[in-house]
């Protein structure tokens, strides 16, 4: 199972830095299917070029704020309609916990919550070995299995797209 969608397309995008047809691609895809890991990919693909991609240093010149936008956009949209979904809370409560506030401080906290959701709802044992990972503070994680949490990761994260490979660098040891 794993968290974020990747093909052939998004691959030829990302190692070209272009990111701005990946949005595209993954809402027009996300119209058409209703797939909850198109979702997921939309938002965590937003968040990432907006805050942690490398957009700045890229072949092309981005306006970061068109990312912060469709970040907020699907946020809100998962908000309303898809707390009840494990991959969605998992991504959205990630984002927001980190970067929410860049949304509105209220986003921030919303982030905890979703993460604090996702445990209780998530039949997933990976998903559910991740967010209490995240949600123990540095002290306690030490006492987590890390050969646990590196098969977890290589079960969701499987592939060497962008999301993937920042998860597998925050969570694999």
């Amino acid at each position: 199972m794993s968290i974020f969608f990747y093909n052939d397309i998004i691959s030829k995008y990302e190692k070209e830095s272009n990111y701005y047809p990946i949005i595209e691609y993954l809402e027009s895809m996300s119209e058409k299917t209703k797939d909850d890991t198109i979702l997921a990919t939309l938002i965590g693909a937003s968040w990432y070029y907006f805050m942690e991609g490398d957009v700045n240093q890229a072949p092309i010149n981005y306006d970061w704020q068109k990312f912060l936008i469709k970040w907020k956009q699907y946020v809100d949209l998962s908000l309303e309609k898809y707390t009840d979904n494990e991959k969605i809370c998992f991504v959205l409560g990630y984002t927001l916990d980190l970067h929410g506030f860049c949304i509105d401080e209220s986003y921030c906290k919303k982030g905890k919550e979703l993460m604090k959701r996702c445990f209780e709802i998530t039949t997933t044992n990976e998903i559910k070995i991740l967010v209490e990972r995240f949600l123990l503070n540095p002290k306690k994680q030490k006492a987590l299995n890390q050969s646990k949490i590196n098969d977890a990761c290589k079960k969701l994260f499987p592939t060497d797209s962008i999301l993937d490979s920042y998860f597998k660098k925050i969570y694999m040891k």
